[in-house]
């Protein structure tokens, strides 16, 4: 899905995606998703919310 995205998002010259990852006991499995998609933190917050881009 992640691949689609960028793929598409290259196409119409998107060159920023930003996401947000909400740390809960489901969301666990995934709070390195988007480090293994190649995506850089540029913030953590403490109010539960790591920005990704």
């Amino acid at each position: 899905m992640l691949d689609r995205l960028v793929e598409r998002c290259r196409e119409q010259g998107i060159t920023t995606i930003k996401g947000y990852y909400f740390p809960t006991a489901k969301n666990n499995m995934v709070k390195d998703l988007y480090g293994r998609f190649g995506f850089d933190k540029i913030s953590e917050q403490a109010t539960k919310t790591s920005a990704m881009s």
